[in-house]
């Protein structure tokens, strides 16, 4: 896999496929559609936000070339500025290796692609925040429940 921002776009079409089958279940949030939210360079691959209709996940997809990720059980933690972040990997046919980390599941609270997209963008700006910035006041790494609660509430 050469162009690792067409993963990004391979990620997002495996997911639109995914969504199909959702549809049905009763955590599917019809206000939203899959996006992936702010995707940069980051350790050795591009990180991001994936939203999709019944989850939010920071997601790490890992350059061709660079380490292997955490395939099932086992979770890697990445260092971010805010604090460490454990993620799980797996291995998506066409996209291949992404290692993921949970972000709010279901997606009950969102009333629209913008509110979902508003919050994957202050989650990614507060975990590429470091704590020095962030004043001493602020704790070292929130639940990703009271992180989005948070966000969702202004």
């Amino acid at each position: 896999m050469s162009d690792i921002r067409e993963r990004v776009a391979r990620l997002c079409d495996s997911y639109e496929a995914t969504a199909e089958r959702m549809k049905a279940l009763p955590i599917f949030n019809a206000a939203l559609r899959v996006e992936a939210i702010g995707f940069q360079d980051f350790g050795g691959g591009l990180l991001g936000v994936l939203v999709t209709p019944w989850f939010m996940n920071l997601v790490f997809l890992p350059r061709s070339d660079g380490p292997v990720p955490a395939v099932g059980e086992e979770m890697r933690t990445h260092l971010l500025p805010a604090g460490p972040c454990e993620f799980m990997g797996t291995r998506l046919e066409g996209v291949g290796p992404i290692e993921s980390c949970s972000l709010l599941s279901p997606m009950v609270g969102l009333e629209s692609q913008e509110e979902a997209r508003s919050a994957a963008i202050e989650t990614l700006r507060l975990l590429f925040t470091p704590r020095s910035e962030a004043g001493p006041a602020r704790p070292f790494f929130p639940s990703r429940r009271e992180l989005l609660q948070g966000i969702l509430r202004r």
